[in-house]
Formats: structure tokens, C-alpha cells, sequence
């Protein structure tokens, strides 16, 4: 006989020690909402998942958090949404209910996206409580990181050190007798940061060029907040930028065209 999980997540939680555990079960938890319970923290439960009443419990609780990816009827009850990161937005390990586990990665890295054990584990923090969540790394023993200091490029006037990478859809061979598909391909633009911009007397919205070594590319130019300083972005591989450049060389920006 096996055990074969309802939910995704429950094989994983039990082998990290959820029981056993002293306290309520859901059931119990519904029915003594109201009276010894007086608040609620509901993360990604719908009422037709519970054994009991959950509506009527959140009704009678003085106080509702719902963690939640998207709108439900438990958070149009609650007191406090706190959205939480969907799957495709964290990384994390599935453990299948063989004990196997599977890693993924975030799919759509989103700044600012907490995952629902970090809110958890946040909350428990505000309340002089701690889930090993947040934490955990302040007390593991961490190897020392052996590597040498990265060199940083000194760049002259009109200078900037190139970013650059390809997009999924450029030049690339495998759009051949595609003209459709490689039609969708993103425009190639130059990105540099407000403070560069000012600094090369550079206009948003205007082309910009990047040469080096005798070769040039030009586009539109679009200030980007949040990019380094002294660094310009442009496309590898894309039509009309094709500078044949790795990341890292220090290259000359200037404004206008070819």
C-alpha cells in the first residue's frame, strides 16, 4: 500500500516536520473559530477544500489574513490580502509522493515577489515568532567564498562597458523559412541609465550609436531607470545590431545615426 497525496506539497511537509505537532487539525480549527479562535491566516485554501464550514468561520473571526495568488471568496472576506509569488515567480523543490524531489526555477523573476513561506514567515517575525523561514541562513555554517575581485573597466569620455545578450527570437538560423515568426522579433534599442544619459548627452526616444573595432550599431534609445551607470545594453544578434561584442568591452556611445 502507498500513500498517494491529495495536494502538491503534503508529502514534502510532512518530511520536513509538519507532524506530528501539537495543535488543531483544520476541522478543529474551523470549529472553535469564533471563540478560542479569534483570528484567521488563510494561504491558498478555497472553502470546498475544507472539512467544515470555512466561510462561516471566516464570518465569525475577528480578524482575516488571506495569502493569496489571485481574487476568491476568501479574500473578498478578509481583512488583509497579502498577494504572494505564483509558481512561475519562485524557485523552489516538489517532492512527489515517491519521496523524489524536482527543483525548478523562477520562470518570470519579479522583484519584490515573496513566496508564501516568506510572508509566513514574516508575519511570525512581526509577532516575536519565528518559522526558521527567514532566518535559517543567519545560523548555518556557510564555506568561504574562494574567488578572485572582479576588475572593473575604466571608461573614458563618450564610453560606456557593453551589456549584451541575444534575444529568444534574432538571427538565428532556426528562423530560416520562418519570415512570420522571425517578424515578431523584438526591436533592437539602446538602454543606458538616466544618469549615463545626461552624462553622454543622450535623448530618450532619440537613436543612439555603439561602435568599437570598426563596427557600429544603431537605434532608438530608451533611458532605463535601475540599470548601472556607465553601462550601455544592446541586443546581440538582432537586426540592424550586430556588433560582435562580448559583455564587458568598453565601447563608444554617441547620439545620432550612422
Amino acid at each position: 500500500m502507498a500513500w498517494i497525496p491529495r495536494r502538491a506539497g503534503e508529502r514534502g511537509a510532512l518530511d520536513a516536520g509538519l507532524l506530528p505537532i501539537d495543535g488543531r487539525n483544520t476541522s478543529e480549527i474551523v470549529t472553535a473559530t469564533g471563540s478560542a479562535i479569534k483570528g484567521l491566516v488563510v494561504g491558498g485554501v478555497s472553502p470546498e477544500d475544507v472539512d467544515g464550514d470555512l466561510m462561516s468561520a471566516i464570518e465569525k473571526a475577528q480578524f482575516v489574513v488571506s495569502l493569496e495568488t489571485r481574487h476568491t471568496d476568501v479574500t473578498a472576506e478578509a481583512d488583509v490580502v497579502l498577494p504572494v509569488a505564483v509558481v512561475t515567480e519562485k524557485a523552489g523543490t516538489f517532492r512527489n509522493w515517491e519521496g523524489r524531489d524536482r527543483t525548478f526555477g523562477a520562470v518570470i523573476p519579479t522583484p519584490g515577489a515573496l513566496s508564501d513561506a516568506d510572508v509566513l514567515g514574516e508575519l511570525a517575525r512581526e509577532l516575536g515568532k519565528s518559522l526558521s523561514v527567514t532566518d535559517f541562513w543567519a545560523t548555518a555554517t556557510k564555506p568561504a567564498l574562494k574567488a578572485d575581485s572582479a576588475s572593473t573597466e575604466t571608461v573614458g569620455n563618450g564610453q560606456a562597458v557593453l551589456s549584451t545578450w541575444r534575444h529568444l527570437l534574432d538571427k538565428g538560423s532556426l528562423q530560416s523559412g520562418e519570415p512570420y515568426l522571425a517578424a515578431t522579433a523584438r526591436v533592437a534599442v539602446v538602454r543606458v541609465s538616466p544618469a549615463t544619459a545626461q552624462k553622454l548627452n543622450l535623448v530618450d526616444g532619440a537613436t543612439a550609436t555603439v561602435s568599437c573595432c570598426g563596427n557600429s550599431a544603431s537605434a532608438p534609445l530608451i533611458v532605463t531607470a535601475g540599470m548601472s551607470d556607465d553601462v550601455v545594453w544592446l541586443p546581440a544578434n538582432s537586426e540592424g545590431s550586430s556588433l560582435n561584442l562580448s559583455s564587458g568591452c568598453v565601447v563608444d556611445v554617441a547620439k545620432g545615426g550612422n
